[in-house]
């Protein structure tokens, strides 16, 4: 989805992702830390069907730009 904010656009995403709680843990900080102007707006959180030891999650990330 992309929005424009008047001299700043958003864009928005949506997308799955699977693997242990320290991997999830991880990504989310290497998004909350980039350079980018990157907002993590939504985290679902489930438990993996697939394979133990592993969680599920749907997350949703919007973007800035001038």
């Amino acid at each position: 989805e992309e929005r424009d904010l008047g001299a700043i656009s958003r864009y928005t995403i949506s997308f799955p992702v699977e693997g242990s709680y320290a991997r999830i843990k991880r990504f989310i900080y290497e998004l909350e830390t980039l350079k980018y102007p990157l907002v993590v707006e939504e985290i679902i959180f489930s438990r993996s069907k697939s394979a133990e030891g592993t969680i599920e999650l749907k997350i949703k990330l919007s973007a800035y730009f001038v």
